[in-house]
């Protein structure tokens, strides 16, 4: 057994400010690294999603307006993923409380607000209930990516239940 001494009176470095980050609308709800491009991606509550660059903290990019904030987002480097609609570009996927929105690129000067595909996340025939009702969370693996979709129960009532959706990450179709 290996014993390890630590001296309490000197302190631990855990962590090494690299770049401060600001904006004014910088209300962050979700962050996300990707070392490899050089990139942060954040959701703000602006309703945007901007994309950061690493080395000098100024946002190279800015994808708006959503209907709602951004809670959720998921960035792929093009070897990080294995969609065969999108081989050989970079992923980008945001979730809102309406959707879930799917942006490639190969070079990040060819990203816009023109998304690949939106996938509806609630339904749109009970406009009173989808203001309360809300299940955040989505997971991309292979080919396909799972997330809840929220759905009434009853018209007259403000219960609702969810269904665990399954679709295919090249489309956006769940089968």
């Amino acid at each position: 057994m290996i014993a390890t001494t630590i001296d309490y009176a000197q302190p631990i470095k855990v962590a090494m400010l690299l770049c401060k980050f600001f904006s004014p609308t910088f209300q962050n709800i979700i962050l996300h690294f990707l070392q490899e491009l050089d990139l942060m991606v954040s959701g703000s509550a602006d309703l945007t999603t901007k994309i950061w660059s690493l080395s000098t903290g100024k946002v190279v990019k800015s994808i708006g307006e959503f209907s709602h904030l951004v809670v959720h987002l998921v960035i792929h480097n093009s070897s990080q993923h294995s969609l065969q609609n999108f081989k050989g570009k970079n992923i980008l996927i945001t979730m809102t409380k309406d959707f879930l929105t799917l942006f490639s690129w190969s070079e990040i000067g060819e990203l816009s607000d023109a998304w690949n595909y939106q996938i509806p996340l609630n339904p749109s025939d009970c406009f009173v209930w989808k203001k309360i009702f809300f299940t955040p969370g989505m997971q991309l693996y292979g080919q396909k990516i799972a997330f809840v979709i929220q759905v009434a129960m009853f018209d007259t009532h403000t219960v609702g239940d969810a269904d665990l959706v399954i679709a295919d990450a090249n489309t956006g179709t769940a089968k």
